[in-house]
């Protein structure tokens, strides 16, 4: 029996769906690859920030710069889907350039690594001028990824998946504002210490929890429209999504 008119458009809708929110799995599982690490690892350091077991020469240095980009190019793969699920023209617009300034700068982050374990031991000017170039790149995107989880926080207010408002908010809230308060405390205690290397790991999970939701958001967006309107502005109102 012949399928009947959309089912073949339904069925593509569903493995595309199906694709993205994979992505986004495969996206999240990279921003938390420092788990890799821990496991395979004999000299994992708890006490030692992510971004120092990134340094040249560390065990799994590439694995994990590549995880990153890798991450960060899902991120931009996912984005235009997810802003087809938006409402409001003003919180997509700050949803997707706060969301690329993560995707971005996280691959960036990877790309220019940190030179040295420590910056006492940065012993040229490019060296310094590198690991605050790395600092940068990390704490924009970082900042951004927050930034666009209150976008969706704020846009779903009156409106759209109740998950989707209590995830972005518990993002920004237990991410954003403890994770922050937890990894500026804990580094005054000192860089080094466990308390900010625990601190600074349970704020990249709680973003990868963030970067499955994107992942989710870009399969409720497929599964609704053919495909993403990268024309379209105009402001919706209430999100696409079902609750």
């Amino acid at each position: 029996m012949a399928p009947g008119p959309g089912e073949h458009g339904a069925g593509g809708g569903g493995r595309r769906a199906l694709t993205l929110a994979a992505a986004g799995a495969v996206a999240a599982c990279c921003y938390s690859a420092y788990l890799v690490d821990a496991a395979v690892s004999p000299g994992h350091d708890w006490f030692a920030v992510v971004s120092r077991l990134q340094v040249p020469g560390a065990p799994l240095s590439g694995f994990l710069r590549t995880a990153d980009v890798v991450c960060g190019l899902l991120v931009l793969v996912l984005l235009p889907f997810v802003a087809t699920v938006a409402g409001r023209r003003r919180w997509r617009r700050v949803l997707v350039v706060a969301t690329t300034a993560f995707a971005i700068g996280c691959a960036a982050a990877a790309l220019v690594p940190l030179p040295c374990e420590d910056i006492s031991r940065c012993g040229t000017g490019a060296d310094l001028v590198q690991w605050w170039v790395h600092d940068a790149l990390s704490v924009v995107s970082q900042g951004g990824v927050f930034v666009g989880a209150a976008a969706v926080g704020l846009d779903t207010r009156r409106g759209g998946p109740a998950w989707l408002h209590r995830s972005a908010w518990a993002t920004v809230w237990v991410g954003g504002v403890l994770g922050t308060v937890l990894l500026g405390v804990t580094a005054l205690v000192g860089p080094s210490s466990w308390e900010a290397g625990l601190a600074q790991r349970f704020q990249i999970s709680v973003t990868s929890l963030w970067i499955l939701c994107l992942g989710l958001m870009a399969a409720g967006a497929v599964r609704r429209r053919p495909a993403p309107d990268h024309g379209d502005t105009s402001d919706h109102g209430p999100w696409t999504m079902s609750g």
